[in-house]
């Protein structure tokens, strides 16, 4: 945690095959997700 109140937790998506095409490239994605406490 950033704080008491502020969260920050990364991720990877992984999309193989987009569009059940198999000629379409593996799609990969970072991500962060922010969570804040009230």
């Amino acid at each position: 945690p950033l704080t008491d109140r502020i969260f920050i937790t990364p991720g990877v998506l992984v999309i193989i095959d987009p569009e059940h095409n198999d000629e379409n490239d593996t799609i990969g994605v970072g991500l962060l997700r922010t969570q804040f406490n009230f």
